[in-house]
């Protein structure tokens, strides 16, 4: 069953989404942050994927992507354009982050920048090389007993 990613954890902490038993759910943005705030926790058997301090994040990689057809000129402004804003963001960080609470669905100010540091950093202005290695990383953490 689908739900939205915003509703799952009060689906699960309700026992039932859209009068459909709920017993489990895979929880992403800050719902990795407060999952606990309602009660709930990882089942057993199962972990949540570890981020690990040592290394590039895991699991936490996205990009955008730019239809090639727009053209050269255009690819490249909107390159910059981003490139201009995560840099900027992360150089006014407090005021970026009081913006960016008003997204945070329940989060307090602490796990707000908590949420912000594990997905704006130096890795979203390049994640170079290493982004070709986390797939077998990955499968081999999420497949590895409990």
């Amino acid at each position: 069953m689908l739900v939205p990613f915003d509703r799952i954890l009060d689906a699960v902490a309700a026992g039932q989404f859209e009068g459909r038993r709920i017993d489990a759910g895979l929880i992403i943005h800050e719902g990795q942050l407060t999952y606990a705030d309602q009660r709930l926790e990882i089942g057993r058997g199962h972990r949540p994927v570890v981020v690990r301090a040592h290394g590039p994040p895991l699991a936490r990689w996205a990009a955008n992507g730019i239809r090639k057809d727009l053209g050269v000129t255009v690819i490249h402004d909107v390159h910059r354009l981003l490139l201009e804003s995560i840099e900027f963001g992360l150089e006014h960080r407090d005021e970026a982050l009081s913006y960016a609470m008003s997204y945070g669905r329940g989060l307090n100010r602490a796990k707000g920048d908590q949420f912000v540091e594990m997905y704006v950093n130096q890795w979203t202005l390049d994640f170079g090389p290493v982004v070709a290695k986390p797939s077998p990383r990955l499968l081999a953490e999420a497949t590895r007993p409990a």
